[in-house]
């Protein structure tokens, strides 16, 4: 049996999920199942700072992103929640030749209220460049 949320972002698959945020940085929505969301971004110059390397807010708002994702398919469409913790362990520099991005999230934790997910962002040669954790309350309806 699926939950109504991931059915909304199985739809998305393929394409930029929903917010204007992600759409301006570039992060696309690769695979998602029930607590799990899969993300990628090609970096670009955008994303570049004053040393040309990527903001460490491309990598925080791709981890935040692919683990919101995932807590969306465990819940009813639009119910609302939101990221309450954000952990972001930045492991290795990501460039442009870092090439294209890929965050992975998967639940940890489903609970009534609480939802906990770990996440990592690999590069197109494979290595870890970041990883996080995070903590998401679901609102009350």
């Amino acid at each position: 049996m699926t939950l109504p949320g991931i059915d909304l972002l199985k739809d998305k698959v393929g394409r930029e999920i929903h917010g204007a945020f992600e759409k301006l940085l570039g992060i696309r929505l690769e695979a998602v199942e029930i607590g799990f969301a899969r993300l990628s971004c090609l970096v670009c110059e955008q994303h570049l700072n004053t040393m040309e390397r990527a903001h460490g807010g491309l990598a925080a708002s791709m981890l935040d992103s692919a683990m919101g994702c995932a807590v969306m398919s465990t819940l009813n469409p639009y119910a609302p929640f939101g990221t309450i913790q954000l952990n972001v362990h930045f492991v290795r520099k990501i460039d442009l030749q870092s090439g294209r991005l890929t965050c992975e999230a998967s639940a940890m934790h489903v609970g009534r209220t609480m939802r906990t997910v770990d996440a990592k962002i690999i590069d197109a040669e494979g290595r870890v460049c970041a990883h996080g954790t995070g903590t998401f309350l679901v609102y009350p309806t």
